[in-house]
């Protein structure tokens, strides 16, 4: 499990959270932990430095094993490509199923052999409401289910109902999306009042 990751200086330059200055750990809880804020704040960023970046500092509770998934690793055209058998699975599944349908068989067919940090990048691309939802619960039943510590970067309200943990890359940012969000929510009952 990942207690803290203190970014190299590369990468702390692109992580708004932790400007250069800013010379201090960010910290993890053992379960489910979410990163929110704008496009170009470092989420991104911080997973693929924190699963690739040598120089980077990442203070781990034991020598872990850390997979990251992001929305290309879990697309049907890069994934499973050592395993035929499972590949020729998805793909005929995928041929009659949507893309959020795929995203949860890739999730359900991975090979977790041993991780015990996961690192996902916005698993709501192309995902709708309802997928979002299901795919969240898998999430979270994953984490719980094969003590697997989750870090994912993500925009949508699904994904943080179910978090342990959530860090803000700006300041006041899941309080702006909950506002925005039930302003959205203010609006549409103008015109279908329930």
């Amino acid at each position: 499990m990942i207690e803290k990751i203190l970014p190299c200086i590369n990468h702390s330059r692109r992580i708004s959270i932790l400007g250069v200055e800013n010379k201090h750990y960010l910290s993890f809880s053992r379960g489910y932990n979410v990163l929110i804020g704008p496009n170009g704040s470092g989420k991104t960023t911080l997973l693929e430095s924190t699963y690739s970046c040598k120089h980077c500092k990442i203070k781990q509770s034991k020598k872990n094993l850390i997979k990251y998934l992001s929305i290309e690793s879990l697309n049907e055209n890069t994934l499973f490509k050592t395993n035929p058998i499972i590949r020729a699975i998805i793909d005929s599944r995928a041929t009659f199923s949507s893309e959020g349908q795929f995203a949860k068989e890739s999730l359900s067919f991975q090979n977790y052999s041993g991780e015990d940090c996961l690192l996902i990048d916005t698993p709501e691309t192309g995902l709708d409401y309802n997928e979002e939802k299901e795919i969240s619960k898998l999430i979270k039943k994953l984490s719980l289910k094969n003590d697997i510590q989750i870090i994912l970067a993500t925009h949508s309200l699904r994904f943080i109902e179910n978090a342990d943990r959530i860090i803000e890359f700006e300041k006041s940012y899941l309080e702006r999306m909950l506002e925005s969000n039930n302003e959205t929510v203010k609006n549409l009952r103008k015109f279908n009042p329930s």
